[in-house]
């Protein structure tokens, strides 16, 4: 998941698009996309409605996390992690 507040408060300190990316660990091309998607209007980027929005798309794609709790990865990343 994307931490939209960070996409939010740092543009306003300067930061570009690129040192976003980098801080977040995704490509430059998902943050450009993120502020064209929930960037307009009056208030600029609004970090609750962009969440709500991508909340919303993933419910109504029927998509699931792969970290969900009862999802293909959980056990075996808890398992791994119980490890160190």
């Amino acid at each position: 998941m994307i931490d939209c507040t960070l996409i939010k408060v740092r543009p306003q300190v300067g930061w570009g698009v690129v040192h976003i990316a980098a801080a977040l660990g995704c490509s430059p091309s998902v943050i450009s996309g993120e502020l064209a998607r929930h960037g307009k209007g009056a208030l600029g980027y609004v970090a609750n409605t962009a969440q709500s929005a991508a909340d919303a798309s993933r419910r109504l794609s029927g998509r699931r996390s792969r970290m969900a709790i009862d999802g293909p990865l959980f056990g075996e990343v808890s398992r791994l992690l119980r490890l160190k």
